[in-house]
């Protein structure tokens, strides 16, 4: 047994540094030279000058029903602008009823009356409205 711990004592090296043990991980980590790589590639990449955040699009359904040829749609568009600082504009644009669509309204509904049935009123047409927002 004494032969064994003196053979192991005798062919361990003579002397380790933690500089050297730290020398090996960082060179053979296989993460972070991937994580190096990629703060490099981020510090090297050129950020577009002047070039504002991509507009927003909504579209929006009321009342779906199964037939799609009457729903009323209201689409939005929306576009950030930084103004400096934390302050930024928000303009928008939205559209009610974009198609134009007509929506009738309930029938008459008095029994014996002359407009028993019929329908004699429709929603709202088509409405634009434009807006801005400062937020600071």
């Amino acid at each position: 047994m004494l032969a064994v711990l003196l053979s192991l004592a005798l062919a361990a090296p003579a002397h380790l540094r933690l500089a050297d043990l730290l020398r090996e991980a960082r060179d053979k980590n296989p993460d972070l030279a991937a994580a190096t790589a990629r703060l490099r590639a981020a510090r090297s990449a050129i950020s577009p000058a002047g070039a504002l955040d991509d507009p927003m699009l909504m579209v929006q359904l009321w009342n779906a029903p199964a037939d799609f040829s009457t729903i009323p749609v209201m689409v939005q568009l929306a576009q950030n602008i930084p103004l400096g600082g934390t302050a930024q504009l928000q303009v928008r644009a939205e559209i009610f009823n974009a198609f134009n669509t007509v929506n009738y309204g309930n029938p008459g509904s008095t029994f014996g009356a002359a407009s028993f049935g019929r329908i004699s009123s429709a929603g709202s047409m088509r409405q634009v409205q434009l807006g801005a927002r400062l937020s600071f």
